[in-house]
């Protein structure tokens, strides 16, 4: 897993290379809740999905190539305010992938 590098700032865009793969995210706050837009190569995989911990975040095999998993404390909501002090963004390469679900 490569730990992605969030800053504690309630509305951020970023873009990442990862297994020769280009990922812009954008995460917003929205009225207390967290959102993530993830685009790959241009195309757009995930818009205003609600960001939840512990689970993939793009959530159709068939899209993946890796994922991004949010983890927090306690399975807490996201809160921008804890972004990388308690809450950590993470993208799983597909090999990753592959070694979880066979678990």
């Amino acid at each position: 897993m490569n730990k992605v590098e969030l800053i504690s700032y309630p509305n951020q865009q970023f873009s990442i290379d990862v297994d020769n793969n280009r990922y812009d995210l954008s995460i917003k706050d929205c009225d207390g809740f967290m959102v993530i837009d993830i685009v790959c190569n241009n195309q757009i995989i995930v818009k205003g999905q609600r960001l939840l911990p512990g689970i993939p975040l793009i959530p159709y095999l068939y899209r993946e190539q890796g994922n991004f998993l949010l983890v927090t404390e306690k399975e807490e909501l996201a809160d921008w305010q804890k972004f990388n002090i308690s809450q950590f963004l993470y993208f799983i390469a597909n090999s990753e992938l592959a070694e979880i679900r066979s678990d």
